[in-house]
């Protein structure tokens, strides 16, 4: 009996870190509206926790850490690299795993107004709006990560 309780502990930490295991590679969102492509995105989940996403019609690429919890992938990101430099960026994105596809859950309005103050450097017009935020949230809940490499991490 008192052997129960470290037997116990072992295999749960010991399974801790396969399920995880079986989520890290490279992943790819084909961003589409109105069947036109907009941008593919490519998200690597590392072998030590970290991950990458790069925007493929961007300079942008960010960088975090990832975690699965609950059965859904959380993406904390730290630093965005833009413009050939480093800006510091903390968010908190969380994916669902939907047949082994990740769909985002909500997209914060953060993100919405980063997206838009890029926009307005080309076209100075635009307002915003909620329907403008809801239509943004739509496309982005449109889309998915889809693993396209498997990383053998041992």
């Amino acid at each position: 009996m008192r052997y129960l309780i470290p037997i116990m502990t072992f295999i749960f930490l010991g399974n801790a870190g396969k399920s995880q295991s079986l989520f890290q590679g490279e992943y790819r969102m084909d961003n589409i509206v109105d069947d036109s492509l907009l941008s593919t995105v490519i998200l690597k989940l590392n072998c030590n926790g970290t991950y990458i996403r790069n925007i493929s019609d961007s300079s942008q690429i960010a960088y975090g850490k990832w975690k699965m919890k609950s059965g859904n992938l959380v993406l904390s990101g730290d630093s965005v690299f833009v413009n050939n430099k480093i800006e510091i960026v903390k968010y908190k994105l969380v994916y669902e795993n939907i047949e082994n596809k990740f769909h985002i859950k909500s997209v914060p309005k953060k993100e919405y107004l980063e997206m838009l103050s890029e926009v307005r450097k080309f076209v100075p017009n635009v307002k915003q709006t909620r329907e403008g935020y809801k239509e943004y949230e739509k496309q982005m809940k449109a889309g998915y990560y889809e693993k396209v490499i498997e990383y053998n991490c041992k």
